[in-house]
């Protein structure tokens, strides 16, 4: 079931969101081109090898990422809505080339060294980004997932497909062809909002 609800998502982002898909490097870039400017809106990378997912299990220290590692095994990583919603990855691109092949989504190493280390229960693995405020999206070693701020609080999923599914579906809601860009990040932040309140879930 939970690589049913990844595929429906890894789908999503061809069906709904471009006109446009650029490859390299195993890389996928979807985009639209609107008054003779390109857009890419969301961005898929080439898989996870087992052994990079192994590695990441040891830096982690985490011996069970859940539906993570599914997601993993599909994309290192997942950028959706213009950056407004990012699942980190594995790989780092330390030069920060713009070429196409050497892209990468931000790495759960970087976000790591951002945090100080792996001494948490709970360790970064997406962001999403709003008008007033960056949700964390969080794992632990039980494989469930949570999504919230230190601020706010945080809403727990037993698997972070769920979690994923349900930003996508907000994100995806508020957002109507042909726009480039999520239009409507306050609506996106007050639903979210609501659903770490408890509000809806």
């Amino acid at each position: 079931m939970r690589l049913k609800k990844l595929e429906s998502i890894l789908a999503g982002m061809e069906s709904f969101a471009t006109s446009l898909d650029v490859s390299a490097g195993g890389t996928h870039f979807y985009g639209k081109i609107s008054g003779g400017d390109l857009a890419f809106v969301h961005k898929r990378f080439a898989p996870c090898t087992a052994s990079e997912i192994e590695k990441l299990k040891i830096q982690m220290g985490f011996s069970n990422l859940g539906s993570y590692e599914d997601l993993l095994l599909q994309t290192d990583g997942i950028i959706l809505f213009n950056n407004r919603i990012t699942i980190f990855g594995v790989r780092e691109n330390p030069e920060r080339s713009m070429a196409l092949d050497k892209q990468t989504s931000i790495s759960v190493s970087s976000a790591l060294r951002r945090r100080g280390g792996n001494h948490s229960e709970w360790l970064p693995i997406g962001a999403v980004a709003l008008y007033d405020i960056v949700l964390d999206i969080e794992l632990n070693r039980s494989g469930e997932s949570r999504l919230g701020a230190p601020s706010l609080g945080y809403v727990s999923f037993s698997k972070f497909v769920d979690l994923l599914l349900l930003v996508w579906d907000s994100a995806r809601a508020l957002t109507k062809p042909p726009e480039i860009v999520l239009p409507k990040v306050d609506e996106l932040e007050r639903v979210l909002r609501s659903v770490i309140r408890g509000d809806r879930h």
